[in-house]
């Protein structure tokens, strides 16, 4: 069975959408100069090549406690699929699962 650090799926683009403001914000301007931003992403290489090796090992995780229990819960129900529920039943699981952390 595979780790709780690399089975997570995201559910939306946040992910992507906060790494962009995070580029955009570190650069000066709209219009940066080739050695900026190549100073920039170099940075963010450094980053990356550090952070990666916490995150698969679930060190650097650093999502809310109330979306692990979700991700936890999720899988317990997808991994019960095959074996337990039908389309329906399972369907209705999910739904029943987001709906109790959405509201």
């Amino acid at each position: 069975m595979e780790s709780q650090a690399s089975s997570y799926i995201p559910r939306t683009n946040n992910a992507v959408e906060g790494w962009h403001f995070k580029i955009n914000s570190t650069l000066s301007g709209s219009h940066p100069s080739v050695w900026t931003f190549v100073e920039k992403i170099q940075k963010e290489q450094k980053f990356w090549e550090e952070e990666i090796p916490r995150v698969r090992t679930g060190l650097g995780e650093r999502r809310r406690k109330k979306y692990r229990q979700l991700d936890d819960r999720l899988n317990i129900i997808v991994s019960n699929y095959n074996t337990a529920l039908g389309t329906i039943d399972y369907l209705k699981a999910i739904a029943t699962c987001m709906y109790d952390y959405m509201y």
